[in-house]
């Protein structure tokens, strides 16, 4: 009886089945692509917001707070400029924040001016153009 314990230890590793070596590990909490996945930014207000982000395919999403992306990843917090996901239980990080990054005409934007505003400046000269004259 001794003896069918031991075997029986012996044989029980060879039932789980090997993993091949030269596989990479299965990413249970998909971490990996989420480093391609880019915020483009949310509208509306705070009971409501709606965020776009971009996965790492290239298609374009529309989220909301608590929605959940593949991987187990719930959105927890969205503001204009940040998104904030969770992960699900035992993955690391437990947290991954994107921020909004604008693209290369952010800069050149400029506030909007309303036409009272511009009519009431009196620095301008206003001429009414004749031709030929």
């Amino acid at each position: 009886m001794k003896h069918k314990g031991y075997m029986l230890l012996l044989v029980c590793p060879l039932l789980t089945g090997a993993r091949d070596p030269f596989l990479p590990v299965e990413d249970r909490c998909q971490t990996t692509p989420l480093t391609q996945w880019r915020y483009g930014g949310g509208t509306g207000h705070p009971a409501l917001w709606l965020a776009l982000i971009q996965d790492h395919t290239g298609q374009w999403r529309r989220v909301r707070r608590n929605d959940v992306l593949p991987g187990g990843w719930r959105i927890r917090q969205l503001t204009a400029e940040t998104l904030t996901l969770e992960a699900s239980a035992g993955c690391e990080p437990a947290r991954w924040v994107w921020s909004r990054k604008g693209s290369q005409h952010d800069a050149k934007d400029k506030p909007a001016t309303s036409a009272a505003a511009v009519a009431g400046r009196g620095d301008e000269k206003r001429t009414a153009g004749v031709a030929g004259g």
